[in-house]
Formats: C-alpha cells, sequence, structure tokens
C-alpha cells in the first residue's frame, strides 16, 4: 500500500475508532463531530474536483455547514 493511502488509512481507523474507554459522547459533542465531518468530507470533494492537494483554511471557508454552525462561528469570530 503506497504511504499516502496507509497515511488515509490511519486517519480513518483513529475516526471510525470505538469510543467505549472515553467519557460518553453528548449530543453536543456528536453535533461538533458530525459537524466536523461533514466539513472535511465537503474540503475534501473540492480538493479533489479541484485538483488541490490540500485542505486548506480557504478552501474550509467555501464548505457550507448548517445555519447554526456558521452563525456561531460568525459571532465567535466577531468578539475577536
Amino acid at each position: 500500500m503506497p504511504s499516502h493511502q496507509r497515511h488515509w488509512a490511519e486517519c480513518c481507523h483513529y475516526v471510525e475508532a470505538p469510543c467505549s474507554s472515553i467519557r460518553p459522547i453528548t449530543r453536543a459533542r456528536t453535533a461538533i463531530i458530525a459537524g466536523l465531518t461533514h466539513l472535511i468530507r465537503g474540503a475534501a470533494i473540492r480538493a479533489i474536483l479541484g485538483g488541490q492537494e490540500a485542505l486548506t483554511r480557504r478552501l474550509l471557508d467555501t464548505v457550507h455547514i448548517d445555519h447554526a454552525a456558521e452563525s456561531a462561528t460568525r459571532r465567535a469570530s466577531s468578539t475577536r
């Protein structure tokens, strides 16, 4: 297996690994994980289709997730 495929396989293992040894996942954490997964997936698809080799901040900013998450991000960045 090429090194880049091995790297992605390792990443997938850690994302999909059972969480039984850590605190139970609350609904809020589940929503955060789901939003993050959606963001990464959307950016990865755009990177592949656009011929890019990296998930950059600029690329991540082009992916629309859900209204609540985007509103929270705008509120958080406006207070900085």
